[in-house]
């Protein structure tokens, strides 16, 4: 299955051991790619925040931070389902997750995600607000909450509540 489509661009942002292969894959394969190497973590969410989508298709990745970065600006992802932050995805409303190593799925993600077309500035917003449950003074909340809650109360993670 292929995407049939040309009509997109592919950022990468970072670099590492799989670069040089990406490069030529991307150039077998036709693709428009902009590198932008490494970044400060500034420019990475300036380009997060840009992105019409974000794409984490990790074979493993404990959680994939990257992931809620992108939510928190407001951007959905597509993500494995190896990734930790793969139920956050599902959970957000905006983001699709595929099953790992299944090109197909992967790239049936992408073509419903391209079909749907950009995503408004009111649904980014929205994401973002839900987004907000994502960070570091809501999850201290949370632990606060686990770790000092009195009786049998059994918080629910902020994320989990619509």
């Amino acid at each position: 299955m292929e995407l049939g489509r040309d009509d997109f661009e592919l950022w990468i942002v970072g670099s590492g051991d799989l670069e040089q292969e990406l490069r030529t894959l991307s150039k077998k394969y036709g693709l428009s790619v902009k590198w932008f190497g490494f970044q400060n973590i500034d420019n990475v969410r300036r380009y997060i925040s840009e992105a019409d989508c974000l794409l984490l298709p990790s074979k493993h990745d404990g959680w994939g931070v990257v992931a809620s970065e992108a939510i928190i600006e407001g951007t959905p992802v597509i993500c494995s389902d190896s990734c930790g932050v793969a139920g956050v995805v599902a959970k957000s409303g905006y983001g699709s997750v595929f099953r790992t190593n299944d090109t197909e799925s992967f790239i049936s993600m992408l073509v419903k995600h391209y079909d749907c077309g950009k995503v408004s500035e009111h649904e980014r917003n929205l994401l973002k607000k839900w987004g907000s449950s994502l960070t570091a003074p809501q999850g201290a909340r949370y632990v606060d909450k686990i770790l000092f809650s009195s009786g049998n109360i059994k918080p629910t993670a902020p994320f989990y509540k619509n």
